[in-house]
């Protein structure tokens, strides 16, 4: 599944910064894959995107099994 978070100039950067820790938490917190013999591996990621006709860049997390 593949969820974007956008922010504006207006969001609170502490806002924007807890999303990000959530989702390095759900990457790092992977024990429960590891008891069914799934070994993950993640690496962020800097890409450019397009947003209502203006480039952007963000951070895409990729996790895939091993």
């Amino acid at each position: 599944m593949v969820e974007v978070l956008r922010v504006s100039a207006q969001t609170s950067p502490k806002s924007a910064a807890g999303a990000v820790k959530q989702t390095v938490k759900a990457i790092a917190i992977r024990g429960y894959l590891t008891s069914v013999g799934i070994d993950l591996v993640s690496m962020p990621a800097s890409v450019d995107i397009s947003l209502d006709g203006e480039d952007r860049t963000a951070i895409k997390f990729i996790a895939a099994p091993r």
